[in-house]
């Protein structure tokens, strides 16, 4: 696949979904974006979201399993200052504070690995930090920062980070084969086998997995779950009623008991219970 389609393929893919996050925020309020930030990644695009939040929210927001890094800009008000929190992928459910009536917005790589950061990548699995804690302190990801807590404009912030591109990107970064894997699942509408990563990239089974496992601190394996139930969050969540047999189906489960166990590791809920609790109206940013 040349590089011209493999970009056209890759805007595509849909971006990971956070329900609870799209909860709290004003459905007006929301702005989504799903664009190519910088060239010099394989995984080149970049979900971009903005949204204020509601008087009525929660402290705390449940964030579910979705292999992405997520970079937070939040607007100070008042007596608090603005802060830049960044996520670590998520592998398992984690929670994350967040401030009604206060505005956000949210960059999401499709791949984290170039990013000039201080740690690497897998030490931020499931958790989360101040951007000043982990970016690198001769960083121009620090103006990046500064300058788009000062821009009040949604599509602005995006070029900000589109122009900041090559100077947030490590300079010893170049294309690593666990990049190469994970873009052959992503663009993959069905679930991958260690053939095909083999097939995709020319490399052994076991030397693909010791390289990915490095790089993303998680399996392959794992991986490629989390790619599925994120598809089937999707899913369920826009699917009228609550027949679980085109998501059994469509998804390769062995049956409705590895389905709903499967899910209820990813969301520590049922199908059933989850789907009540998600408001009819939840948007899907970028689609």
């Amino acid at each position: 696949m040349n590089r011209e389609k493999l970009i056209r393929e890759l805007i595509k893919v849909p971006p990971p979904i956070q329900p609870d996050l799209v909860q709290c925020a004003k459905g007006s309020s929301i702005r989504s974006s799903v664009q190519i930030w910088n060239d010099k990644n394989i995984k080149n695009t970049a979900h971009f979201v903005g949204f204020s939040t509601r008087a009525d929210i929660p402290g705390s927001i449940r964030l579910y399993p979705d292999d992405c890094l997520k970079m937070f800009f939040i607007k100070g008000e008042g007596r608090r200052e603005s802060q830049t929190l960044v996520v670590g992928a998520n592998s398992t459910v984690t929670t994350m504070n967040v401030y009604p009536e206060t505005e956000y917005f949210m960059f999401v790589p499709y791949s984290h690995l170039p990013l000039d950061l201080a740690v690497h990548p897998d030490e931020l699995l499931n958790r989360q930090a101040e951007a000043k804690d982990v970016i690198a302190s001769n960083s121009d990801f620090l103006k990046c920062i500064d300058e788009i807590g000062e821009e009040e404009d949604f599509e602005k912030k995006i070029c900000i980070l589109t122009r900041f591109a090559q100077n947030v990107t490590r300079p010893s970064y170049s294309p690593h084969l666990s990049e190469y894997c994970a873009l052959a699942m992503c663009l993959s509408n069905e679930r991958f086998m260690m053939h095909d990563i083999e097939r995709f990239t020319g490399y052994s089974d076991r030397y693909c997995r010791e390289e990915f496992k490095k790089s993303y601190g998680v399996s392959i394996k794992r991986y490629d779950r989390i790619l599925r139930f994120q598809r089937v969050l999707r899913d369920w969540i826009n699917i009228d009623g609550a027949d679980p047999n085109y998501v059994i189906m469509k998804y390769g489960y062995y049956d409705q008991s590895h389905f709903i166990k499967e899910f209820k590791e990813f969301t520590e809920s049922t199908p059933l219970q989850f789907k009540a609790s998600i408001n009819k109206h939840v948007l899907h940013p970028g689609h």
